[in-house]
This record gives C-alpha cells, sequence and structure tokens, in this order.
C-alpha cells in the first residue's frame, strides 16, 4: 500500500459589480518556467451573483513518502475535458518558483488578471502567493 497527500490550491473570482455577471471564462494565460503563453480554459460558462465567489483550481501538490523514493510533483489544473483528448497536466519541477497568470472574462464587464507565485518550500508544503 501507498500513502499520498494531494493539496490543491484555488484562485477565487470574485464579483465586486451590483448585478449579475454571466458567462463567465477562467483561463491560464501565462507559465514563467515553460514560456507558456497558451490561452487555457480553466472553467467556462458561469455566472456570480453580486459578492458571489467562484472557487477554480489552479494547481494541485502530489506527495508520496512511503515508497523508497518519494514521489513529488507540482500539476497545473487542466479544463475537465482535457483527459478526453489525452492532454497531460503540465509539470511544474520543484527547485524553482514560478509565476503564472490567469485571466477572467466576461461580456458582462471589464477583464480581471492576476497572476500569483507557487513554490514547494524547504518544509515540502506547497506556497502561492499573488504577485
Amino acid at each position: 500500500m501507498s500513502m499520498a497527500s494531494t493539496e490543491h490550491f484555488f484562485l477565487g473570482v470574485t464579483n465586486v459589480g451590483a448585478s449579475k455577471v454571466t458567462n463567465c471564462c477562467f483561463y491560464r494565460t501565462y507559465i514563467s518556467s515553460l514560456n507558456d503563453r497558451q490561452k487555457t480554459l480553466l472553467e467556462n460558462a458561469f455566472s456570480l451573483d453580486p459578492n458571489e465567489v467562484r472557487y477554480v483550481s489552479i494547481a494541485m501538490f502530489n506527495e508520496t513518502k512511503d515508497l523508497p523514493h518519494a514521489t513529488h510533483m507540482i500539476g497545473l489544473s487542466v479544463p475537465p475535458n482535457a483527459v478526453c483528448y489525452g492532454a497531460m497536466v503540465p509539470r511544474l519541477m520543484l527547485e524553482r518558483r514560478h509565476i503564472i497568470s490567469f485571466l477572467a472574462e466576461s461580456p458582462d464587464t471589464a477583464d480581471a488578471a492576476a497572476s500569483c507565485e507557487i513554490w514547494v518550500d524547504e518544509n515540502g508544503k506547497l506556497r502561492i502567493s499573488i504577485v
């Protein structure tokens, strides 16, 4: 048997306006260490009432400690249907810090962009910081 733990990180998209926002889409737009500027859809066609928050998975850290060689992986989230097309989760190196950018779009409001830095600290924990 194997014991594994997985941590997930989410970013919240908040409607700060006074009216409902519809047809929101959430994209990953940049990964620094892979020099990837492909606009990748992570969440499609959701609505937000005023002050409502929608949390979207952006990354996960998988750690297995009881195998002879511990397995560690930082994986970036992919669209829910990506597995159907055989797409693999983008994997990031543990020894680096990675800047990742995101975009939330809706025809009802201005776009919102955010960037964060993710890394694994000296204690083996996945960390995130908004930049």
